[in-house]
Parts: structure tokens; sequence; C-alpha cells
């Protein structure tokens, strides 16, 4: 992951509903006038700073963030001496940056993870849930006790986790890497699929080549909700979830189809590259990002936003512009809160923007750009409406 920072306006919240049960009706898509897809909203921004003094490691490749109860839960690859750790850590903090406790410890012991392949938080119960790469899921309170584990009866490879509506959720790889479905996973051990037609993928045979970006969507969407969406792009269609039910919104007309020719795709970075890197979900919004290719070359990325109330979708095209834009091509948000979203800043892009942009930010972002720039943490900005 770059490390970049984003300067992005939030989306205001309105649960809604799909409203069509045909899978297969077009959901439109307009381009929107302007490049980015957050401009068309304002608000305040906030920094959220981490306290060096409390800190054992630098906080530094910021990956995922959630809050909950006053805390902020950060997964982050800490370094020390410039050198990185292989496996990525959870820590806790308070909203004014200060370390509480780390949730769990590396190891192979039964309360200890190996590797975080993914992880969400239980605001109901007040834990903490760890998907572990020994194929278990491992429970933690929120002051990093450890509580109970779950071995998987098979091996299930999930890529993200969530808890929605006292459910708990997962993208799971099919088994030729090229698509992701959602299952239900239960408190024995066992799954229950919630997609149809994985039968038929398999009949494409596993993927062997070297190629990367060949895999499930990330998704990021605020464990507050009570349903949430997942654009499968195995057939693009966008599936709504909600209590173990999954209804289609529509198809999108914007990614590759896999069968279309498989071999091609295989080789083609162009088809590779229409795969979505990211989903975010807010109350009204649902987006998608998609790098955008050039002559076979990345030049920049898309976002489709999706309005759940309209059924519609604006199309933002953000290309590597030499100003504020180059800070922001990747679009870096790493969470979700209510009608707030978290984008990571680091203290390298403040000191890009200070060089050469600074007089395109407002004059309260640069005096928070300057103390960024002085430190060796990594801060988190949230975007209110």
């Amino acid at each position: 992951m770059k490390r970049s920072i984003v300067l992005l306006w939030a989306v205001s919240a309105l649960l809604v509903s799909c409203g069509t049960r045909d899978g297969s009706s077009a959901i439109p898509v307009e381009d929107a006038q302007s490049k980015h897809f957050l401009d068309e909203y304002t608000g305040g921004r906030t920094y959220l700073m981490f306290d060096d003094r409390s800190l054992d490691a630098d906080v530094n490749g910021i990956e995922d963030v959630r809050i909950d109860d006053g805390k902020v839960f950060v997964m982050y690859r800490p370094a020390s001496n410039g050198i990185f750790n292989v496996v990525d850590e959870l820590s806790v903090f308070d909203m004014d940056g200060r370390f509480l406790n780390k949730i769990g410890l590396r190891g192979r012991g039964r309360n200890e993870y190996m590797s975080i392949i993914s992880w969400c938080i239980d605001a109901q119960n007040k834990q903490v849930l760890i998907v572990d790469s020994d194929n278990t899921i491992k429970r933690y309170a929120y002051d990093g006790t450890y509580i109970s584990s779950v071995s998987f009866d098979e091996l299930v490879p999930i890529s993200s986790v969530m808890i929605c509506g006292g459910r708990l959720y997962a993208n799971m790889l099919v088994p030729n890497h090229v698509a992701d479905d959602i299952i239900e996973l239960k408190e024995d051990g066992t799954y229950v699929p919630l997609m149809d037609g994985r039968d038929i993928m398999q009949d494409m045979g596993p993927f062997e080549g070297s190629l990367s970006g060949i895999g499930p969507t990330k998704q990021l969407f605020d464990p507050g909700l009570e349903s949430f969406y997942h654009l499968r792009v195995y057939d693009d269609v966008l599936y709504r979830i909600k209590d173990g039910q999954v209804e289609p919104c529509g198809r999108f007309d914007f990614i590759k189809r896999v069968e279309e020719d498989e071999e091609e795709f295989y080789f083609s970075r162009e088809l590779l590259y229409s795969r979505p890197l990211l989903s975010i979900e807010t109350a009204d919004k649902f987006m998608i990002k998609i790098r955008e290719v050039t002559d076979n070359m990345v030049s920049g990325y898309v976002h489709y936003v999706y309005d759940k109330s309209t059924q519609k979708c604006k199309r933002y095209k953000s290309g590597y512009d030499r100003n504020v834009g180059t800070i922001i091509n990747n679009f870096d948000i790493v969470g979700i809160t209510g009608d707030v979203i978290i984008t990571r800043a680091t203290p390298e892009g403040a000191r890009y923007i200070l060089e050469n942009a600074a007089d395109k930010v407002p004059q309260s972002d640069l005096e928070k750009l300057k103390v960024l720039a002085e430190r060796e943490n990594e801060a988190l900005i949230f975007h209110r409406p």
C-alpha cells in the first residue's frame, strides 16, 4: 500500500434497500462532473495523531480501522529501526491517539495468532474477531483478553469477515481464485453458502499464472448497518444481504467478464486490472474502486458510487495529476463509522503537500500537516459531513 494522504469529504447517511429483485436489470451509470468521488460533498475534517510517547513501535502501513465505545482499533504494520515486521498487529487507542492495549499476541499458542487474514469488531458483545492463518477464528475482549477460538472442519479460504445484524459473514474465495462469494459462519465451525452458482466456477479450474491482483474484493462497511452489499464479480451483479438472505439489485456493465475469454483474462492486464480493488459502504452509498488502464499501464483510478435510494451510479475518474490529486490517487480509505469516512495520512504525504501543493490546501489543514510532517507515526483523518 502506498503511503499517501487523502483529503476527502464524507457522505451523509440514510439506510435504504434495493428496489428491484431483477438481478439481470441494468444499473444506470453516468459520469460525474468532479474528478474525485467525494468532491461533491462538503464537511469538516479532524485529525487523530497517535501519541508517540505511548507506543513501542511506529504506526505505519495502516490497513483497517474500526471504532466503537470510544476506542479506535487499528490494524497496522509496526516498524522499528526502519525494518517492517512480516505480520500485522492490532492495537487499541483512545480518541486522543493514546495507546491502550494490543489485541492478542503473535505466536502459535491457542490464545495467539500467527497471521491476521481478516478481522472485525462485534460491537454487541464488545469483542474483536480475528481470522488466523491456521484456519481458526479467535475472539478477544476489547482489552485484549483471549476469550475463545473456533476451528473449521475444512479449509475455508476467507478474505474478509464482517458482522452485520448479529450474524457473522465472510468473503470466501471460489476455487479458481477469480471471484468470491458470501458465506455465513456458524459458531460450530461450519458455514452456509449464501450465493448460487459456485459449482459453475469450479469447471473453469484453478488459476496457474503469476499475475497479481486476482482475488476477492476487499469490503469496508460500517458495522452498525443491518444489511450490507456485495458486488459479485463473477456475474457483475450487486447483491444486498440481510438476515442471511440475498437479494439482487441489478447488474453493472463496467466489469470485464471472465467467461468471455478465460485465457485472455489470465494474460491481459486490462482485464486483470478491471477487477474491483475495494468496495466501501456507508449507510446510503456503495462505492467500488477500480484501476484505469491506458496503453497497458495503470493511468489512474475510477470510483463507481451507487446510491441506494435512487439505485443509480456515478462514475468518478481520477488520474495522476501533479497536484493534490497525486496524493489522493490511491483513495486510501481505511475505515467507516456512522457517516464518517476515515483515511490515513503519512508524514511523507504531508511533506509532499507542503512542498508542492500547499496553495491547494485549506489553512486549517496546513497547520495539521506541518505537525504530521515532523512526526514518525501515520495519522487518521475523520471526514465528517
